[in-house]
């Protein structure tokens, strides 16, 4: 009977029918609930349609604002806003230095050992990864920065290859970038 009633009716509708019919009183939103886990369909898809006459909390008129004494005004500066330059550790661990202040947030901030080693090398090539040799996220210095490929960077991480030791990640990177060779090699051949 209630699979019947639903289409064509709003939740609350459905609801007061409920409990006039049957004295159970439900809740909105235990009405809904009982609608989609039934796959039932009410025939509202809360969408627009054209020529609907909307109410006044969906009309905004041209010029005006909800409430402009909350909105930012023009020239304003939030106060947590940090000026270029500024170098802080974002939740990854990595040092981060802001580049610009338009644009979205993803291009303003820049990590710090990428902006080092593009200083002094020139822009990273495609398909690599710098990454540092003693493990040190914090530790940005060129001579602890090394350059290698994504492919020896996966092998690097897949056999657990990094180590607090400088020496020992300098031969792992190697053996690194003799497995990845191997792989290559092993590929040419089967083609």
């Amino acid at each position: 009977m209630l699979d019947a009633y639903v289409p064509g009716h709003h939740y609350f509708e459905i609801s007061e029918f409920v409990h006039t019919e049957f004295g159970i009183t439900f809740t909105v939103s235990q009405v809904h609930s009982y609608v989609r886990n039934h796959h039932l369909l009410t025939g509202f898809d809360g969408r627009i349609k054209k020529r609907q006459v909307l109410n006044a909390k969906m009309q905004i008129k041209p010029g005006e604002h909800r409430n402009p004494a909350t909105e930012f005004k023009s020239g304003h500066e939030p106060v947590n806003k940090l000026p270029i330059g500024t170098t802080k550790v974002k939740s990854d661990g990595y040092l981060w230095t802001k580049v610009k202040d338009t644009g979205p947030m993803w291009k303003r901030w820049r990590q710090t050992h990428v902006l080092k080693w593009e200083s002094a090398h020139g822009p990273r090539p495609a398909g690599m990864a710098i990454t540092f040799i003693d493990g040190n996220k914090l530790n940005v210095s060129l001579d602890n920065l090394m350059l290698m490929t994504k492919a020896e960077m996966l092998q690097y991480n897949r056999r657990g290859l990094s180590s607090a030791d400088p020496e020992i990640n300098l031969a792992a990177l190697n053996l690194a970038k003799m497995v990845t060779k191997a792989h290559r090699v092993k590929r040419r051949e089967k083609n």
